[in-house]
């Protein structure tokens, strides 16, 4: 076949403005969901306090926002968990903003991957945007008979959680080795369950259960801070 002088021009032309894009597609960033809590005055907040969530700087309406939500969204900004949430227009800064996020479903795993949600589109006035208070940094720690604080590695101890016990449904080396790489350790040499430290166990509290993690890493975990366990199921560690 024969082809003519000017459409090998206009094809030439063409590759290389497909070939330029595609030369482009990879320095082109994408952003990722972001998370924060501000104040009445737009300041970013560190602490345990009411904030005013916002996703990638727009707010965040109420419609099917739920406790499990509230977790996902504490626990994806790299804290423990939501202590509490409401809706209402309370700081006149609310009105600076687009509202972002809308229809934010979650499973009681607690772990962002769960959601679903409607992003950019929404139903909503500021009356039904999102405040959260989250909970800081989950505080393991391991301790012995007396309750005594373990700092050093190599020793069985009862695994506590904000002062409270751990159960062991779903609990596996993955968790174990993410919570004492988290604690600060270099890894997990055993774990079990039992009533071993008796009376210290039953004086505590069971305050997490079905920690399910996909890898040696705390931020792949998902857990529940209610229970169907007995003292019996507490885990030890080392």
């Amino acid at each position: 076949a024969v082809v003519s002088t000017q459409s090998t021009g206009t094809s030439i032309i063409c590759c290389m403005m497909v070939c330029f894009i595609l030369f482009l597609l990879p320095l082109i960033h994408v952003s990722t969901a972001e998370f924060t809590l501000v104040d009445r005055n737009g300041q970013r907040i560190t602490t345990e306090a009411k904030g005013l969530l916002l996703y990638n700087n727009g707010t965040v309406c109420d419609d099917s926002f739920d406790r499990n939500s509230g977790n996902a969204i504490c626990r994806e900004m790299g804290l423990d968990r939501q202590m509490e949430w409401e809706s209402h227009t309370t700081w006149s800064i609310q009105r600076q903003f687009e509202i972002r996020l809308d229809d934010v479903n979650c499973d009681r795993s607690g772990v962002w991957e769960s959601c679903t949600f409607v992003e950019n589109q929404h139903n909503c006035g500021h009356s039904e945007e999102v405040y959260l208070t989250c909970k800081g940094k989950p505080q393991f720690s391991l301790v012995d008979n007396e309750g005594n604080e373990l700092h050093i590695g190599g020793t069985l101890g009862l695994l506590l959680y904000d002062d409270g016990t751990v159960c062991d449904d779903s609990f596996d080396a993955n968790s174990g080795r993410a919570i004492c790489r988290f604690m600060g350790f270099t890894g997990l040499l055993q774990w079990t369950s039992g009533n071993r430290f008796g009376d210290l166990q039953r004086s505590k509290e069971i305050k997490l259960d079905n920690v399910d993690c996909s890898s040696g890493e705390w931020n792949s975990c998902s857990y529940v801070t209610e229970h169907n366990c007995l003292h019996s199921e507490d885990v030890i560690l080392s």
